[in-house]
């Protein structure tokens, strides 16, 4: 086997040559001979013992499959220039992943899958698709835990790229260190993570259960029923009256991050494209569709009108719509067909048509004005037209001959008519519409969480069913899935409306008046039995239990309604699902706050929350399985840093009072990845970290979407990423569990932190949190030298280490003095 230096030699001879033959129209069998074969055999050191060509498989031939002391790849041959040459954008990339490389390179996936298939074929690990000039590697076959599409691709995009990173090239591909596993090294571990032993939360301890909350049964039993989405469609209207909030501001929790922007304005490519209408106060938006509604229904020549309301993901679009028309203005359904059809549960394989078909039926049907008109001489009225038509045809005979006749033949003419359902309801409801003025109001909610292809298949349907019912009609959906669909041309783009929008409320109102309707019904005993240890904890104590979750909610608790604000913010049904996960978390401690009750001024603490929502029911904290995010996970394990994701944060606060062209506080992701290269975080780090915060939403971009935030060219801090930035990432609560989930590079660090992993003395944590502390202090310190000398930024030079270690030590000093014990 030649080693580097010669192979590199030969490389640099044969650069010119090879350069000039990657230019000429050759076939894949010159392209083989001229170029692969150069470069496998002199550049690369192969022998041609370990090389063997057209190897057969089922479905065709192996170009070549190599191998040395075990280790073996294949490689898919194409001809020079052929379709899928690499954009010039790409050089050496060792960042993407194959989900993400064949959805830049869709002209790939055909040959991808050739070469996947002979992986598994011929039992070879690895394959490489080339054209003599571009080389791509991946893994063929994986034996762990990781999807192959999450694997690592590494590619060379031309020969100048292999010329330019030539050490790289050698050391993939070579026999030499093939031989030694060198792709197996490169490309077999998971993206993202370290090995088992450095981080805490790994294989052995993620699903440790916790175990200690003694009221876990009883609101597992209790709280959902009433956490969850308000029944609309219950004929029991209670829970929607008593438990909806009108006004849940949260301005305030909004001003305390110390600025009078509520980042609730809309990017410029929302803005510009949607125009829609903000309402930060939902009697405003009750108002302003009251009256779009009755100012149709005040004017009979009104054609129809489809109406479009917005909201972010879980704001409370389907209990607006539902407090408005089964509480706030039950009018317009006695005097008008008012339908909410709620898509959730609808399918691919739902029959839209007899999905709706049924639910008009059932409206239509049971509305008094069905009884009326259905009788049989309106019925005759109704089909005036089609009766006529037949008495000058084939009941013209019967009606002055045989009328007993002719009255059977109408009779069982209007009969099947009304087996005809659909056409029936839109036969009554035009006939009451230019007789009474009586108008159909569709509601058509939640399409916007249908998969894509269904939703412009529901939305096109309301679109015809709109018109065709002469109907005031209202779509609720996310803004992105609005943004989406007029951008692309598809069902909305259009239709001609201005868009509603619901700006973000409050949930700590939403949580409390539902927890004092349930300490209403424990009162009245309306509620059922619950498995409740009387030792521990009686029906009554229960009750001031909720009453005091009530008051520690409170706005005098401004800390622990800004911890759930912000990392809920505007996400009513996150926010429900959150606080249950609250109340029946096996972390939760509730013996403790049972015995402290006693105590009348006492409230639950903030850091009970932090706890409790970081964990739930395990013991150990892990950023997959929780609501909260870790600022300190790992982005590039190849590059790795523990503060890109405080940095994008630190990038994006410092500008968050400037305008681009995307709108107020929105920074190019082109700029801000440039920032960030410039210190030396690698295109993987960015990206992935960028995807976490966005995910969580601590950050937000132009498009306001979670999905599809590939799509994005900007992004802006959100008020989430304030708060952590500024407040959460500081708390005492928050450093000492956030380590579980944190790759520590540093061993007697880890040592520390796993030997004091399960104590529970305040002076052992303390000592843990310190430990942690200092660790990541060293980390971001032996950074920072480094990043001094590639830019001025103050936000990317800022110390946050030094910020956490302030706080931690008044913390500290604070908790030391209340429980008595010495630092």
């Amino acid at each position: 086997m030649a080693g580097y230096e010669i192979c590199a030699g030969k490389f640099a001879t044969m650069f010119e040559d090879l350069k000039t033959r990657a230019s000429e129209e050759l076939n894949e069998a010159e392209t083989r001979l001229k170029i692969i074969d150069e470069l496998l055999f002199e550049c690369l050191g192969w022998s041609r013992d370990h090389v063997t060509v057209e190897t057969h498989v089922h479905d065709g031939f192996i170009d070549y499959k190599l191998g040395s002391s075990g280790h073996r790849f294949l490689i898919e041959a194409k001809r020079v220039g052929r379709s899928f040459s690499l954009p010039n954008t790409f050089k050496y990339e060792t960042h993407l992943t194959i989900k993400h490389f064949l959805k830049k390179q869709k002209d790939l996936a055909e040959v991808y899958e050739q070469a996947v298939r002979y992986a598994h074929e011929s039992a070879v690990k690895f394959c490489v698709l080339t054209n003599g000039a571009d080389w791509i590697v991946f893994p063929g076959v994986r034996v762990d835990d990781v999807p192959i599409r999450e694997s690592r691709v590494i590619l060379f995009a031309g020969l100048e790229a292999i010329a330019e990173n030539f050490l790289e090239f050698w050391g993939l591909f070579s026999e030499e260190t093939v031989s030694r596993g060198s792709l197996e090294q490169k490309l077999l571990p998971a993206i993202g993570r370290l090995q088992p032993s450095f981080i805490f939360n790994s294989e052995g301890r993620m699903n440790a259960p916790y175990d200690r909350n003694v009221l876990a049964t009883a609101m597992t039993q209790l709280l959902p029923p009433y956490f969850g989405d308000l029944l609309i469609e219950d004929a029991d209207t209670r829970l929607l009256e008593e438990c909806y909030v009108v006004e849940a501001s949260v301005r305030d929790i909004l001003e305390s991050l110390g600025d009078k922007d509520f980042h609730d304005a809309l990017s410029t490519t929302i803005r510009t494209l949607a125009r829609s209408k903000q309402f930060a106060e939902l009697k405003d938006l009750s108002q302003r569709l009251h009256s779009l509604i009755t100012n149709f229904l005040s004017n009979p020549n009104n054609e129809y009108n489809l109406q479009v309301m917005l909201g972010r993901v879980g704001i409370g679009k389907t209990t607006f719509l539902g407090h408005f028309f089964r509480v706030e203005h039950t009018e317009l359904g006695a005097s008008n067909f008012v339908l909410r059809l709620n898509f959730h549960d609808v399918t691919e394989d739902t029959n839209i048509e007899h999905f709706f078909e049924e639910r008009l039926w059932n409206l239509v049907s049971s509305h008094e004005l069905f009884v009326e008109y259905s009788t049989y001489d309106n019925l005759k009225r109704l089909f005036q037209q089609d009766i006529e038509a037949m008495e000058r045809g084939p009941l013209a005979f019967f009606k002055n001959s045989q009328p007993e006749v002719y009255e059977a033949k109408i009779s069982e003419f209007l009969l099947s008519k009304f087996g005809q359902k659909l056409e029936f309801a839109e036969r009554l409801t035009n006939y009451v519409r230019k007789r009474l003025n009586v108008r159909v109001i569709f509601v058509f909610d939640n399409v916007d969480q249908l998969a894509q292809s269904l939703q412009e298949k529901v939305i096109l349907f309301a679109y015809a069913q709109t018109r065709r019912f002469k109907a005031f009609s209202i779509i609720s959906m996310w803004e992105e899935t609005f943004y989406a669909m007029k951008t692309s041309g598809r069902a909305l783009a259009t239709i001609n409306t201005q868009p509603l929008e619901m700006l973000r409320q409050g949930i700590l109102p939403i949580i409390g008046k539902r927890l004092e309707f349930i300490a209403r019904l424990l009162e009245s005993g309306a509620v059922p039995e619950l498995d409740l240890d009387e030792a521990i904890c009686s029906r009554d104590k229960l009750n001031q239990y909720l009453r005091l979750m009530v008051r520690s909610l409170a706005v005098e608790n401004k800390s622990v309604r800004t911890f759930l604000e912000f990392i809920a913010l505007g996400n009513i049904r996150k926010a429900l699902e959150m606080f249950v996960q609250f109340m029946c978390a096996g972390s939760l401690d509730s013996g403790k706050i049972l015995s402290a009750m006693d105590n009348k001024s006492y409230l639950v603490p903030v850091h009970e929350f932090v706890k409790c929502i970081m964990l739930g029911s395990k013991k150990y904290f892990s950023e997959h399985n929780s609501h909260v995010l870790n600022l300190f996970s790992v982005g590039d394990m190849e590059a790795p840093s523990h503060f890109t994701r405080l940095r994008i944060l630190q990038y994006l606060h410092d500008r968050r009072h400037e305008s681009t062209a995307f709108g107020h506080g929105f920074v190019p992701i082109s700029t801000l990845t440039k920032a960030l290269k410039t210190i030396g975080t690698s295109e993987q780090d960015c990206t992935q970290s960028l995807a976490g915060l966005t995910l969580k939403g601590l950050v937000e971009n132009e498009l306001h979407a979670l999905r599809s935030f590939d799509e994005a060219n900007s992004v802006r801090i959100s008020a989430t990423g304030r708060y952590y930035l500024t407040d959460l990432k500081n708390l005492f609560a928050y450093l000492d569990l956030v380590w579980h989930d944190t790759p520590i590079f540093d061993r007697d660090t880890f040592n520390i932190l796993e030997r004091n992993a399960d104590a529970t003395d305040m002076r052992i944590r303390f000592e843990r949190c310190s430990s942690f502390l200092q660790y990541l202090s060293d980390e971001e310190e032996a950074e920072l030298v480094n990043i001094r000398n590639f830019t001025a930024d103050a936000g990317l030079l800022r110390s946050h280490t030094s910020d956490m270690q302030t706080v931690f030590d008044a913390e500290r000093t604070k908790i030391s003095a209340k429980l008595g014990i010495d630092r």
